[in-house]
């Protein structure tokens, strides 16, 4: 999918995905885009304004004359770099973006947890399962009438299913709404999302997922 394809899907869904639904059910979208370089006014309108549903509130559009990047579709460059260099909380690192493992292992430690980025699934999945976690505790410590949870044993399940549970019914709705419209949809391989999350107790009723006790 092209980069205005993406941004378009953020636009009707919101930024903050699924698993984040759950704390914050209101899509986060962009009130403006700012883009340079070879792009038109029409281009743009194209992109990110006539394929919106109604519904939705399209952004303000702004077009820099000045190309502020040395690198553009005129430079003699013949291919892209491989890699993506990330900032994330004043963390830095370098991915192939090929395979989206840290760049510096090897085949043979490509698989070890060490190289996976902060910014790949299993690792957003842990990170929102400790903010779930934090939320929770500081919501029981803030009011007499709910106990804090002591530590109580995980369940395990599948990425997967906790992306649909997280999902509030008015995101579940606008998504399935968002890919009838856009059929064509190049979805992600399901080997990608075929993992375990561990679920501590405390987060299981918030999540929906007692049955899975």
């Amino acid at each position: 999918m092209s980069c205005s394809d993406k941004i378009l899907r953020w636009l009707c869904l919101g930024i903050q995905g699924a698993l984040l639904s759950t704390l914050i059910p209101l899509p986060i979208t962009f009130a403006s885009i700012t883009t340079s370089g070879p792009a038109t006014e029409e281009s743009l309108n194209r992109a990110f304004v006539l394929r919106l549903p109604e519904h939705v509130v399209p952004p303000k559009l702004f077009l820099l004359k000045e190309n502020r990047f040395e690198c553009n579709r005129q430079s003699n460059r013949s291919s892209g770099c491989g890699c993506a260099v990330i900032w994330c909380d004043q963390l830095q690192e370098c991915v192939l973006s090929a395979s989206g493992r840290l760049r510096g292992f090897t085949k043979q430690s490509a698989h070890s947890p060490k190289s996976q980025s902060i910014v790949c699934k299993r690792k957003l999945a842990d990170k929102f399962i400790e903010t779930l976690s934090l939320c929770i505790n500081t919501t029981a410590l803030s009011s007499p009438n709910i106990e804090s949870q002591p530590p109580q044993a995980e369940i395990s399940v599948q990425y997967q299913q906790l992306k649909q549970n997280a999902l509030c019914a008015a995101q579940y709705t606008a998504k399935l709404e968002f890919f009838k419209r856009f059929s064509n949809w190049v979805r992600s391989p399901p080997a990608t999302s075929s993992f375990d999350v561990a679920i501590p107790r405390a987060c299981v009723d918030i999540l929906g997922l007692k049955d899975k006790i």
